[in-house]
């Protein structure tokens, strides 16, 4: 009876991995045929099925899809629109930063402060003004930190000295 119970959970835990796979592919083929609104649909069903605790790495690849279209549903949008998605992805960013660490997982962390900087640096341009500038700067200090972490990487592999902290 304990091993019967033991197969059905394998035989779930299969099946979901296999039905967030198929919404991950869903939302890629749609994200790469610029259909992002069937993208963000596709992610958001795939999230659904993932939790932050037991699978962390899955949720903070969700995450990460769910910023990237969310950007680009920003950055093709108008009215407030530009602000709820550029800002959503923003969220997405950093939720997937809690799991992705420089020191855990640093090419990931790198990758994903690089996203971020991308729609801060998109969500300044649009906005504007003081707000604007502040966001601009939220951008720079993004991109700095995944070009720090990048230029350790090639410091550690080829013995240089980083110049610039």
């Amino acid at each position: 009876m304990r091993a019967a119970g033991i197969a059905v959970k394998q035989q779930e835990k299969t099946l979901t991995d296999e039905v967030v796979r198929d919404f991950r592919l869903s939302g890629d083929a749609h994200y790469n045929n610029y259909a992002f609104d069937q993208a963000l649909q596709a992610y958001q069903r795939a999230l659904h099925y993932v939790s932050k605790q037991q699978t962390p790495q899955l949720w903070a690849a969700i995450m990460l899809d769910l910023g990237r279209t969310h950007d680009e549903l920003g950055n093709r949008t108008t009215g407030l629109d530009i602000h709820t998605h550029l800002t959503t992805a923003v969220q997405a960013y950093n939720q997937a930063l809690e799991v992705y660490t420089r020191e855990a997982l640093p090419q990931d962390w790198a990758m994903t402060q690089n996203n971020l900087g991308n729609t801060l640096h998109d969500q300044g341009i649009r906005t504007g003004g003081e707000r604007g500038t502040q966001l601009l700067a939220e951008a720079v200090t993004a991109y700095r930190q995944a070009w720090r972490s990048g230029r350790a990487r090639h410091c550690r592999k080829t013995g240089h000295k980083p110049t610039i902290t």
